[in-house]
């Protein structure tokens, strides 16, 4: 085979890959808009200050570093699909392709980056709830009385060094499987250390039609004593 053939084959399983993990806007706002369809995770990799000024609702802010890559990478389920949004296409790519193969991950990234989104952008974050507010819940007895649903989200190792009396570990990678465990008829209270992967469920069971808020800053800022 010639150099111009070995060049070419190349080439053309760059496109291909590069078209397996892109997903244009359009496709992207059907899978939001399907309420019955299979779970989604869009996490948002750009800039910051834009993010909190307006980005795709649900998105989650994250910041692609090795603490990323090396804990958070590995809790992630492998069966859901993750969709990249940032400002630059490429880097968006190179991430989706990074997570792919190092972690196993359904990802994907959005083709012409943040700029091709024309559906929704707003400002709103998470809905979330304080520990001041969860706590004196508790002390109302809401748990108790079932009329709020305590979820947590860590890995089992970790529920079992310490949790919030009343919760219910369910790992961020079982959460889709597990859905008949979730009750439709209460208020959801996600938990993990710190909100990032409670916030990921907190979006993929609203798209499901739950009354679900985060514990806001997680377990780092929970004190049963507030």
């Amino acid at each position: 085979m010639s150099n111009d053939d070995l060049k070419s084959k190349f080439l053309n399983n760059e496109k291909n890959q590069s078209s397996v993990l892109e997903i244009t806007s359009e496709d992207l706002q059907e899978k939001l808009h399907d309420k019955s369809g299979k779970p989604i995770m869009i996490f948002d990799i750009g800039n910051k200050q834009r993010y909190q000024d307006e980005h795709i609702p649900g998105s989650k802010f994250a910041v692609c570093d090795q603490q990323t890559i090396n804990n958070l990478l590995p809790k992630l389920p492998n069966d859901i699909e993750i969709v990249l949004v940032a400002e630059d296409e490429n880097y968006a790519k190179q991430m989706a392709q990074m997570a792919s193969e190092r972690g196993g991950l359904r990802t994907k990234y959005l083709k012409g980056g943040i700029s091709a989104w024309n559906g929704e952008r707003t400002e709103r974050q998470d809905p979330k709830i304080s520990s001041k507010d969860l706590k004196e819940a508790i002390e109302e007895d809401k748990v108790k009385r079932g009329e709020i649903f305590l979820l947590d989200v860590r890995e089992p190792e970790e529920f079992k060094e310490w949790n919030i009396e009343g919760s219910k570990n369910i790992p961020l990678s079982q959460i889709a499987n597990s859905l008949h465990e979730i009750p439709k008829d209460k208020e959801i209270v996600t938990i993990c250390p710190h909100g990032n992967r409670s916030g990921m469920v907190t979006f993929m069971l609203q798209r499901k039609g739950y009354n679900i808020r985060t514990l806001e800053e997680g377990l780092t800022g929970w004190s049963p004593t507030l």
